[in-house]
């Protein structure tokens, strides 16, 4: 198994993600691709591997990526970014995989560093990145995603699976100007695929990012508009970005002001009431329109759930919200117990002191 990294000016990250990679891999192949850094990345990445290329960078994250594959030999690639860590991986189990299904396409977790409300938090990705370059290839200038080399068909069709493999990601911690160039060159990459693509799956994916990136520099209008174009198209709703379009959709139009017209996220309920994250943002949604008892019905249900993206929705986040409204009502015996079932939550341990009092 091969590790794969194209990098640019990240000498600190560099470092980080090649030393977990050697902590999971003492003996693990890893191939990294330098796109033009002005720092000493290359100099680092010698320090792990004599596998080092330069590549020209032309606005195209696939052509990079592809560029990284053509230098591999080996039958199974791991692609990880240069602000990423790996903090659990089973090689071994990823290995006995690939020798029962060659054209097997892994989903690793991505565990993202977001500020959530204020807060620290996490929010979980499944993004396919495990793959033999044998049969798949990457498209698309951003945000790219694999394809078959033999029919050009979407890995969401493959054999997918969820590979015992999760990353720390840091790449959303940056500054406000950091955040912006960031994502306006995003914006900026999307919006040229959009000029040309026709086909309405992969559309459909980039008005998501261009939606996204938006999000990510604070104009929730413009994101929510995009999550809408994005939402219009006939899609699988159980795609992973299908479902994070629809709960980053309403928190849009939360962050836009506009609740009345986030209610209309109601009318998919049964498509997605086994989804917490889905859940959550609708109780939230309830909740801005003072129907406070259907609010605490979902953050209920949403703790119910055994899995969300966002750290806390089906647990403590949720619970907590639950105890305000009911603390509020004056309900404070359910107010109490809501509050109890958030564990160390801080701002629940404050409340609970303060209903004491």
């Amino acid at each position: 198994m091969t590790f794969c990294i194209i990098t640019k000016n990240e000498r600190d990250n560099l470092k980080k993600c090649l030393e977990a990679i050697r902590r999971f891999g003492p003996e693990a192949d890893i191939v990294v691709v330098d796109t033009g850094s002005m720092d000493d990345s290359k100099e680092v990445a010698y320090g792990y591997t004599k596998n080092v290329y330069d590549f020209e960078w032309i606005d195209d994250f696939s052509a990079a990526r592809n560029f990284c594959c053509d230098k591999v030999s080996d039958d199974i690639i791991v692609m990880i970014d240069s602000d990423e860590e790996i903090i659990e991986c089973d090689i071994e189990a990823i290995e006995a995989v690939y020798r029962k299904d060659p054209k097997a396409v892994g989903r690793l977790v991505q565990r993202n560093i977001i500020d959530y409300g204020g807060e620290t938090s996490t929010a979980d990705e499944y993004i396919s990145r495990i793959f033999s370059p044998k049969y798949y290839r990457y498209e698309g200038r951003i945000h790219e995603q694999l394809e078959r080399k033999d029919n050009g068909a979407s890995a969401q069709n493959g054999d997918l699976f969820d590979a015992p493999l999760v990353v720390r990601h840091t790449g959303y911690a940056l500054s406000e100007n950091e955040r912006k160039k960031k994502a306006n060159r995003n914006i900026k990459l999307l919006k040229v695929e959009l000029d040309t693509e026709k086909d309405p799956f992969k559309r459909a994916y980039l008005l998501y990012q261009v939606g996204k990136s938006l999000y990510y520099i604070g104009d929730y209008e413009g994101a929510a508009d995009f999550f809408s174009k994005t939402l219009s198209i006939d899609l699988d709703e159980r795609l992973e970005f299908v479902k994070d379009a629809v709960a980053s959709y309403g928190y849009a139009l939360l962050n836009s002001g506009q609740k009345e017209k986030a209610l209309e996220l109601g009318g998919v309920y049964e498509y997605f009431k086994s989804d917490a994250d889905y859940l959550f943002v609708l109780g939230l949604i309830y909740m801005n329109n003072a129907r406070f008892d259907e609010a605490v019905d979902l953050f209920l249900q949403a703790t119910r759930c055994p899995a969300s993206k966002v750290e806390g929705v089906n647990s403590y986040k949720a619970y907590y919200n639950a105890g305000v409204i009911r603390e509020v009502q004056g309900r404070i015996g359910e107010a109490k117990d809501h509050y109890s079932r958030c564990g160390q939550y801080e701002k629940a341990r404050e409340r609970l002191a303060k209903i004491k009092v």
